[in-house]
């Protein structure tokens, strides 16, 4: 028998819950000031959070991931930057570009973009505080300096 999604993704938030608690308990973190990266299976578990947690992380960044499909919270709005390689032949583009999708319409951005990081686009409009970003360049399932690099300008920008 398989067991639901939604069972295991319980488990794997309260995992993720008990880090965030026991590392703000041995380390003075700011707790309003805590991100979420992932990348490939974390990518897809970083969009799915950005969902059903948005509360716990002031901002998101997946990485050749694909989802959410929806919130259960259909009000939710996440800030999240979306990277995805061109030419990766493991999860392919049309996932990221559903994520972006998704959260376009999530945080009801309009359609028009301005450029400011390496192959970045932002879009105007989104809700107060909720950007989005989709990067994409041509590499494959790998995490080039760029990306890093992006992921940690736009955390920084909060």
């Amino acid at each position: 028998m398989l067991k639901s999604t939604w069972s295991a993704n319980e488990k794997n938030y309260t995992f993720l819950k008990q880090i965030i608690a026991e590392l703000g308990e041995r380390y003075c973190i700011d707790q309003t000031r805590v991100f979420m990266a992932g990348f490939s299976m974390g990518g897809f578990f970083t969009n799915q959070t950005a969902c059903d947690h948005s509360d716990w992380f002031r901002a998101f960044a997946p990485v050749a991931g694909g989802g959410p499909q929806s919130c259960a919270n259909k009000d939710v709005q996440s800030a999240i930057m979306v990277q995805h390689g061109t030419a990766d032949p493991v999860v392919e583009l049309t996932s990221g570009e559903g994520s972006r999708d998704f959260w376009l319409a999530q945080n009801e951005c309009g359609a028009s973009s301005s450029t400011s990081l390496n192959n970045c686009a932002f879009y105007a409009g989104c809700a107060p505080g909720k950007p989005v970003a989709w990067c994409t360049g041509n590499y494959d399932h790998y995490i080039p300096n760029d990306v890093a690099s992006n992921i940690w300008s736009f955390f920084s920008s909060f």
